[in-house]
């Protein structure tokens, strides 16, 4: 008796065996595909951290780029800045431009009449000088004249004896 429940027992013990060992298997089985399932998600990690590592170096790319067009940018603004300065002093020298081209203007104006006032003199001038070197001519020829009368008179006044005398007649 003690036998036979020992058997039953045994049948029974290796029941629960078959059955847990049946188990092992699902279990190893299920385990098997949990490392399967695990070494794909691995690699998907590593994948998406060799993403990440290019997509934050692409960043830190972008951040150098991005610093680098700030620098651009700030300097372009201090260029506009100056450029504006430079269009006012154009402006500014445009305006003394024109107005030393209309002083200019001015200037010849004054100048062309100049000329032609000291045309105007040069010719009275000449006018008068040409009538002076008549006088003058005429003048000469009268005191040629008197000269010579003079002589004849001189020729004509009979000197004293005395030679003690020997002034000039007037």
């Amino acid at each position: 008796v003690q036998l036979g429940k020992m058997e039953e027992k045994l049948k029974e013990v290796t029941g629960l065996l078959n059955s847990t060992q049946e188990e092992l298997g699902t279990v190893r089985g299920e385990l098997g595909r949990t490392e399967n399932s695990l070494q794909n998600e691995t690699g998907q990690h590593n994948k998406t951290a060799e993403r990440l590592e290019t997509c934050s170096a692409t960043l830190t790319y972008s951040q150098t780029k991005l610093e680098k067009l700030a620098d651009v940018t700030r300097r372009l603004n201090e260029t506009e800045v100056q450029l504006g300065k430079m269009e006012e002093k154009l402006k500014e020298v445009t305006g003394l431009l024109n107005s030393t081209q209309e002083e200019l203007g001015t200037v010849r104006g004054e100048l062309g009449r100049t000329e032609n006032d000291l045309q105007t003199v040069y010719r009275i001038k000449t006018g008068q000088h040409n009538k002076t070197v008549e006088r003058l001519e005429t003048c000469s020829f009268t005191l040629t004249d008197s000269q010579t009368n003079l002589d004849k008179r001189q020729v004509n006044i009979t000197r004293p004896q005395n030679d003690w005398i020997h002034a000039p007649l007037p």
